[in-house]
């Protein structure tokens, strides 16, 4: 939990953060939650080894990551999962996650959340032309895939100028 917390206050000023970093982050929130549901949750997560030398935005991927558990599975009284998959292939992030969902939930409720909003706002601000999110609202589940490219550490010219750090964003 402290490295988390020191990751989220004291590390996500930058426009761009390691990578290594961010899926330090995931894996020591994906920690907590494993901890919180204990063997009730059929939990699945494949995070990269290979991810040095990347930077990305700081916090844009755990939006969906905690959905998953307070929207979906955390509803569910049987069956409960996540499946959670993050891949590298060149300077291509892909990012899987699939959860269970209650039935009762409506559906235009979902695609209306705010927290869906603003990870998608952001995406559309910081990789304009460098990402492709498809979001599916089944009965049953929620799954979201996303692409996004990465930036290289040494490579300072392919940061593009909207890039600024988050809480500016934040601020409007």
């Amino acid at each position: 939990l402290s490295g988390l917390l020191h990751y989220i206050l004291n590390e996500c000023d930058q426009p761009l953060v390691p990578l290594e970093k961010e899926m330090k982050m995931i894996q020591d929130y994906v920690s907590l939650e494993k901890i919180r549901y204990g063997k009730e949750m059929n939990m699945s997560v494949e995070l990269p080894d290979n991810c040095s030398n990347k930077m990305i935005a700081p916090l844009l991927l755990i939006p969906f990551i905690e959905n998953s558990f307070k929207h979906g599975a955390s509803k569910m009284l049987t069956h409960p999962y996540v499946k959670l998959r993050i891949a590298i292939e060149g300077d291509m992030l892909h990012f899987e996650l699939s959860n269970s969902r209650p039935q009762v939930h409506d559906l235009g409720m979902v695609r209306g959340n705010i927290g869906l909003k603003n990870v998608t706002k952001r995406l559309e601000l910081l990789y304009p032309a460098d990402h492709a999110l498809d979001i599916t609202v089944q009965k049953e589940s929620f799954a979201v895939d996303l692409k996004i490219r990465l930036v290289d550490m040494a490579d300072t010219t392919n940061t593009r100028e909207i890039r600024k750090p988050v809480k500016e964003y934040a601020m409007g």
